[in-house]
């Protein structure tokens, strides 16, 4: 069989897979990637889970990871090509963490639900809050201004958000479990763990810059923060343990590094399987990768913003000289540094966009949107009447004003309501919501990419899904006329919704040729950049709306 190692050592990249396990809000995905033809493999029956929340007794939640992990496993086991797999990147949400023993099993092992029945656990979900005793002590070691001057951290990231925070509240709130550990570990690392086995902390080292830098605080510049210092000394005053080279790696790696080698059994054919499995890392980062790649080769050296417009609505501001300056404006705006894979500060501002539409006219973890309910419909429909856009652009009398997620986004004052209901309502088919519901979007899509790049018109490229949608592109270029705006099509015509797994891929590449992943040539994955356009009758009216818009939403 052919060993991982043995390519490593010829210098080349032999035909083969690299898998990509991406986990996100709704579901955890397995993907695999032909390195040959840097195409990947259309995802099958079994190789997406849901992803589960346990509810403890003790009122945390935790991730039903090692259930997925297993699951992905059986599947690798029984795919025809396992024997090809070259590597496994993990890539993981948010401020996932959690505790491993001293033999690198996960801490607890297992856990009660609110039902009495055992679960395999572990794995704290950033769903929890910390206990309110736990964000008075940490307010402070340093205040919401002083961590959004020096760290990048808005005051509306609390909790389990922000590991600093999961950290503190682990060693205030359960000491004896954090005296006990062999390590602390976030999520790419833990996905890792789970798919390597377990192993003693000190054989593998998992922490990596991506993650230990986006919405943490935690590391920045070369080395960990005051902040993060200020969270130690708690810690060992607490339970006797430094978190940096004692729980955590003194040093982060870099996301392509190796951190273990799995061998998860037999393929189909009896052959014995081993593969390496990369350190990985942060989602939002991972999905910039092949963008930053396109645009970097598109516009020869410029600035510009990537804008994910998913269920976090992500404005980066993409540089060849790094800024570190923090916007007077981004204070409880939700901008804040997060890092590219060298660990080099990116400017980033973030805004639900994608969650305020799932709230009123989409499907989600809690159900259908207010509007599909009202409807009685299955989906909002994606076409409207040009003429009445325009109407409702210059009547500015119907407005979706952002506040599901209260406290967030470039309008932090906003309350969640809709003004016309009555009108919105009277057009059953919906038209006339999903027209309000995509001016709502593109407004705050528009403020957050100005959050991150002032009154500079570097271009902008669209990925995740609001960039299938034609009326937002629209309207969002009409926002942004000064602007070059563009999205991403394969080679059928289709946007470009899914980028993270694919971000995988080239980090696993870069793992194996050492060529870095924001520079490969991306051609070879059949994408091409296109410009949406703004309509020029459209712009004067979408002023005046937003400035409108931006007087409700106060």
């Amino acid at each position: 069989m052919r060993r991982y190692a043995s390519a490593r050592e010829k210098g080349d990249v032999m035909a083969g897979l690299i898998a990509v396990i991406t986990d996100g809000l709704g579901s955890t995905r397995l993907d695999f990637y032909d390195t040959e033809t840097m195409r990947p493999l259309p995802r099958r029956e079994g190789w997406s889970r849901r992803g589960e929340v346990i509810a403890s007794s003790d009122g945390r939640l935790w991730l039903d990871w090692p259930d997925i992990v297993d699951r992905f496993l059986t599947e690798i086991r029984a795919f025809e090509r396992a024997g090809d797999i070259e590597a496994l990147v993990p890539i993981a949400r948010g401020a996932v963490i959690g505790l491993i023993d001293r033999a690198g099993r996960l801490l607890p092992a297992e856990v009660e639900d609110y039902a009495g029945e055992k679960r395999r656990g572990g794995v704290l979900s950033y769903f929890g809050s910390t206990d309110p005793s736990t964000d008075e002590i940490v307010n402070r070691l340093a205040s919401p201004q002083e961590r959004y001057e020096m760290y990048g951290l808005p005051p509306n990231f609390v909790g389990y958000a922000v590991p600093g925070w999961s950290i503190a509240d682990m060693a205030l709130l359960h000491p004896d479990e954090v005296a006990a550990a062999g390590g602390i570990a976030f999520g790419p690392e833990l996905l890792a763990r789970l798919a390597c086995g377990q192993a003693p902390p000190a054989e593998r080292e998992g922490l990596e810059v991506t993650y230990v830098m986006c919405h943490t605080g935690l590391y920045r510049d070369g080395a960990w923060t005051p902040f993060a210092m200020n969270i130690e000394r708690l810690m060992q005053e607490k339970t006797g343990r430094k978190f940096a080279g004692d729980l955590f790696p003194a040093v982060p790696g870099r996301s392509s590094e190796i951190f273990d080698y799995a061998e998860p059994g037999e393929g189909p054919g009896g052959e014995r399987l081993r593969f390496a499995v990369l350190k990985g890392g942060h989602d939002s980062t991972f999905g910039d990768v092949p963008v930053v790649a396109a645009g970097r080769g598109a516009f020869s050296g410029r600035d510009f913003v990537t804008f994910q417009a998913g269920s976090w609505g992500m404005a980066r501001l993409v540089t060849a000289a790094e800024r570190t300056e923090l916007p007077a404006e981004g204070f409880g705006r939700h901008v804040m540094y997060q890092a590219d894979l060298g660990g080099r500060v990116v400017l980033t501002a973030l805004a639900p966009t994608g969650l305020e539409f799932q709230h009123y006219g989409g499907k989600g973890l809690a159900g259908n949107g207010l509007f599909l309910d009202e409807f009685g419909l299955e989906t909002l429909p994606g076409e409207y009447d040009p003429a009445a856009l325009r109407e409702m652009i210059a009547a500015r009398e119907i407005f979706v004003l952002p506040g599901v997620a209260a406290g967030t986004g470039p309008f932090p004052r906003s309350q969640s309501r809709v003004l016309g209901m009555d009108e919105v309502m009277a057009d059953r088919s919906g038209a006339t919501a999903y027209m309000a519901l995509n001016l709502m979007t593109s407004v705050m899509s528009a403020a957050t990419i100005e959050l991150v790049s002032g009154g500079e018109n570097a271009p902008v490229v669209l990925s995740a899904g609001g960039a299938a949608d034609p009326l937002f592109r629209l309207l969002l270029a009409s926002h942004v006329p000064k602007r070059e705006l563009y999205y991403i099509e394969d080679e059928e015509g289709r946007a470009i919704t899914e980028t993270t797994s694919a971000g995988g891929f080239l980090v696993g590449l870069e793992g194996m040729k050492k060529t870095p992943a924001y520079s490969l040539d991306v051609s070879r994955l059949g994408w091409r950049m296109v410009r949406a356009e703004p309509e020029g009758d459209l712009v004067e009216g979408l002023r005046l709306y937003r400035a409108r818009f931006e007087e409700l939403a106060g």
